[in-house]
């Protein structure tokens, strides 16, 4: 009762892989040209979700900032290898990079990270993991020009702990912790 402490909860939070390289971004902006109705995310704001996380209490936040910290897992590359689409009312709504990791890397690292959360009591989302970098929401687009914009052996070195922080086309993510990969 005489303490005080923040009981808000904490919007999004996701462990992402989230750097990608510079020269994919340079052509990130070719792609938003051959792309024009489309809704572009901001490059900056381009990454691949690990694991979906929630809401959280400001108090639960160091648990799971030393769980991530357990993981150990060794670099690894990825590559961004085809594009995909969500649906909703089985109309296009999302068009995303698709992400493939040779040896089952990324999905092994993922496995890592939730077993971590899992000892600390943290409820993910239980859904067939699509490894994916989010590119643009849709309005009428032709796909044809896609194929020039696949990527190979991306290194991936580290993953980071962000949070979401507000919505739609203001969304930011701010990050919270990095984790480096041996």
């Amino acid at each position: 009762l005489g303490k005080s402490f923040h009981s808000i909860a904490r919007p999004k939070i996701k462990v992402n892989y989230y750097k990608i390289p510079e020269d994919v971004l340079v052509n990130f902006e070719k792609l938003k040209l051959a792309l024009p109705n489309a809704r572009w995310i901001k490059p900056s704001n381009a990454h691949i979700t690990i694991s979906f996380i929630g809401n959280v209490e400001d108090m639960v936040l160091d648990n799971i900032l030393e769980a991530l910290g357990s993981v150990l897992f060794s670099k690894f590359t990825l590559d961004l290898n085809n594009f995909g689409i969500f649906k909703k009312n089985k109309k296009p709504e999302i068009l995303w990079w698709g992400v493939e990791s040779k040896d089952k890397a990324l999905q092994e690292l993922k496995d890592k990270i939730d077993v971590a959360l899992d000892k600390i009591d943290i409820t993910l989302q239980v859904r067939k993991y699509t490894p994916h970098v989010t590119l643009a929401r849709l309005k009428n687009v032709s796909f044809a020009v896609l194929d020039n914009f696949l990527y190979k052996d991306l290194c991936v070195s580290e993953f980071i702990l962000y949070e979401s922080v507000g919505s739609g086309d203001s969304l930011e993510y701010k990050e919270l912790a990095k984790y480096n990969l041996l």
